[in-house]
Formats: structure tokens, C-alpha cells, sequence
């Protein structure tokens, strides 16, 4: 892998070697070559700890993202659980308020108001407590309704 065009004095960078070391253990040695007034000079650096922590970067990167897909993975699968949620809440919601106006229409003086339409402001982890609200209102609303239908007719 040149670096330089070869002038004078500019240093080539070449390949890596792995060397046996006479304690046992194995060096990388990164070569750099330079030439001037016609002599090769040829210097080896010895480069193990920066290959050992450029592997180990790799090694952590590899592992992070499959750290980071598997949190996204979970992210998306709560996401969409929450949607369908939101989705059966408001089937659930709309079913009471078609009730609700089955059960006001059999009062001739009262008009039922407009649908009701979806909070932004709502939150996810509320939402068993807002159909508690829904389902406590529905009844209220049978019993005035069947109240006042009682009363209207005598």
C-alpha cells in the first residue's frame, strides 16, 4: 500500500508481518521503506498493541450493534404493541358511544353530541385507567338514560 510517489525521502508504507519473538509470543512489525540518493532504507515498527485495540474496537462495535438492533428489535415490537392497543381501545371506545347513542335515542327530547375523537395528549401507560373512565361513564350514562326513559313514560 504506497503512501508518497517515491521522491526522495517520503516513506512507503508496507506490509504488515507477524514474527515469532524469542519469548514465544508473536509481534506484528509494520514495515516503512524510504529511499535516498540511491540507498533503501527499510525501518519495522513493532505494532501488536495497536492491531491488539484496533480488534478489540471491532469486537466491541460488533457486539453494540447487536446490542443496539436487539434494543431496536424490542423498541418496534412495543411500538406495535402499543398501536394495536391504542387501536382495540379506540374499536372498544367507539362501541360504547354507538351504545351510548342506541340508549339516548330512545329519549325523543335529547340529541346525542358528536363522536368523540382520539387525545394527542393521552398516554400509553394510562390507558387501562382512561377505559376504566370509559366503562364508568357508559354505566352513569344506562342508568340516567333508563331513569329518565322510566320517567318520561308515566
Amino acid at each position: 500500500m504506497p503512501h508518497g510517489d517515491g521522491d526522495p525521502g517520503e516513506g512507503t508504507e508496507l506490509p504488515r508481518d507477524l514474527f515469532r519473538h524469542r519469548d514465544g509470543t508473536w509481534r506484528w512489525i509494520a514495515w516503512t521503506m524510504t529511499t535516498d540518493d540511491g540507498l533503501i532504507y527499510v525501518s519495522g515498527r513493532h505494532t501488536t498493541a495497536e492491531k491488539k485495540a484496533a480488534e478489540d474496537l471491532r469486537d466491541w462495535e460488533r457486539k453494540r450493534i447487536v446490542e443496539l438492533e436487539s434494543k431496536i428489535a424490542e423498541a418496534d415490537r412495543r411500538l406495535d404493541a402499543a398501536a394495536e392497543q391504542e387501536t382495540a381501545v379506540q374499536e372498544r371506545a367507539l362501541r360504547w358511544w354507538r351504545m351510548a347513542c342506541d340508549n339516548v335515542d330512545r329519549l325523543s327530547w335529547l340529541e346525542p353530541g358528536e363522536q368523540p375523537s382520539p387525545i394527542n395528549s393521552a398516554r400509553g401507560d394510562q390507558v387501562d385507567h382512561y377505559v376504566d373512565g370509559l366503562r364508568s361513564a357508559y354505566r352513569n350514562l344506562t342508568e340516567a338514560v333508563a331513569n329518565l326513559g322510566w320517567r318520561a313514560r308515566r
